[in-house]
């Protein structure tokens, strides 16, 4: 090889293990991606022969290996329930940190999800920053279908927290039509909300509105069929009541 190629070879190698380096630490890489990182890193290796290039490529594939492995040991925003740092409504001190204003839907978080349309990942974390707003429960189903669509390592994280998202929107409903947010969150802790037990066995499909027949089709075929079907009120049914009382107060004050 020329030796000002060989060169550039080394320096391109640098530049794109520093470029891997650090969209690691930001996050900007889904783990999938990674995976396949070093996959193809382990591949050059094997046609390399340049020493500089070799201890490039390896340096590159032990820290992308090493952010996988510390990536695994936290929390993923796929947890099941969704963790109280991805949600400001489900944590117990809620109103502190946030507040009912932050959770409201406005002209700056919209702008936001617009330009995340094609990263489900942080679509999803925005989504999910805006619970219970009916809009934000959408917002987070899109991208989970995403998600569940590029059938990655995640995808049976994702179709979990799917499930658990259309169910636990199923209980914010009232009689007549799904209350506003700033109801919902006047009226129930978001604590209470997550730690509802939520089986897809019992609970079922057919009366959790916000899935479509493909995601009821993706369900069953990844979790097999529910051995029956009913509402997450009629299962809840004491916290249920004193959340449709609390809704009733509410509405008589206005």
């Amino acid at each position: 090889m020329h030796p000002l190629r060989t060169i550039w070879s080394h320096q391109s190698l640098q530049a794109l293990n520093q470029a891997w380096h650090q969209a690691a630490l930001a996050n900007s890489l889904p783990p999938d991606l990674l995976t396949r990182s070093v996959a193809i890193l382990k591949a050059l290796q094997k046609y390399t022969t340049h020493p500089a290039a070799q201890v490039a490529l390896q340096r590159a594939q032990q820290q992308i290996e090493q952010h996988l492995s510390d990536h695994r040991a936290t929390p993923s925003v796929l947890d099941i329930p969704p963790a109280a740092q991805y949600v400001p409504w489900f944590d117990p001190r809620f109103p502190y940190p946030a507040t009912a204003t932050d959770l409201a839907l406005d002209a700056e978080w919209k702008k936001q999800l617009k330009a995340q349309r094609d990263q489900p990942y942080q679509r999803l974390q925005l989504a999910l920053s805006k619970l219970p707003y009916r809009l934000a429960y959408q917002e987070a189903i899109l991208a989970l279908r995403a998600i569940v669509r590029r059938n990655t390592s995640d995808k049976d994280q994702a179709l979990r927290l799917l499930y658990w998202l259309a169910a636990s929107a199923s209980f914010l409903e009232s009689s007549h039509a799904t209350p506003a947010g700033d109801l919902i969150i006047a009226a129930l802790a978001g604590s209470t909300l997550q730690q509802l037990p939520i089986q897809y066995s019992t609970l079922g499909t057919q009366h959790l509105s916000l899935l479509t027949p493909t995601d009821i089709k993706n369900l069953e075929q990844h979790f097999g069929l529910a051995t029956q079907h009913a509402t997450l009120a009629a299962q809840q049914v004491q916290a249920w009541q004193r959340y449709q009382e609390q809704l009733t107060q509410l509405h008589a004050t206005k």
